[in-house]
């Protein structure tokens, strides 16, 4: 959800507020996996094998938080694209959710 800082109104835009927590987490964790595994053979696994068990899980947290991130950022630049459908503005606060859509 989105919401308009000039007139207060609330609108819901891309990806992120029809996903329910848990799909878009799965989501978050396959790019993630794929980012560790990638980077661990690039970087760690050529050297020493100890070594990629060890690093594998920081590879992947980092890999999840950068996902999460950039989706976050194409999402927040692509709403600023689009007028508000109130007042016309093109003023939009950060993204947020009303609880779990329960």
């Amino acid at each position: 959800m989105y919401c308009c800082k000039r007139c207060a109104s609330k609108e819901g835009f891309g990806f992120l507020p029809t996903f329910s927590c848990g799909m878009l987490l799965v989501v978050h964790g396959g790019i993630a996996s794929a980012a560790a595994s990638f980077l661990s053979i690039l970087l760690v696994r050529s050297q020493d094998s100890a070594w990629w068990w060890a690093a594998w899980p920081l590879f992947f947290v980092v890999g999840f938080l950068l996902s999460v991130c950039l989706f976050e950022l194409i999402e927040f630049l692509l709403i600023h694209l689009f007028k508000c459908p109130s007042c016309g503005a093109r003023r939009w606060s950060w993204g947020f959710t009303e609880g779990f859509g329960l």
